[in-house]
């Protein structure tokens, strides 16, 4: 049986209203540098600022997990997974089993 491979969780926060006062910030995530640049890009291009400055995603929203260059997994859980600890444990066994 093959190792598992450690998985790396973030989440994000969903809304269904779309304030949209602009883009997701150029530099957001620039200080975590293990992070796949693929992620990040995805999570840039699907989400919005708010006129408050908070940053939001779609509800269903849900990105592809990624491995990174450092050989961890990484996966980002958005508010509503989080809500239920069934579709949490789904997700990452779903992920685990996609790199194995």
């Amino acid at each position: 049986m093959s190792k598992l491979k450690e998985i790396r969780v973030f989440g994000f926060i969903t809304n269904e209203v779309k304030d949209v006062c602009g883009p997701i910030p150029d530099d957001y995530l620039d200080s975590e540098k293990n992070i796949p640049s693929k992620l990040i890009e995805e999570m840039k291009s699907n989400g919005w600022k708010d006129s408050s400055g908070t940053l939001w995603w779609e509800k269903g929203f849900q990105p592809e997990p990624v491995m990174g260059e450092d050989g961890y997994i990484y996966l980002c859980l958005s508010d509503e997974d989080m809500k239920d600890t069934s579709q949490v444990m789904k997700r990452m066994l779903t992920t685990q089993q996609k790199f194995q």
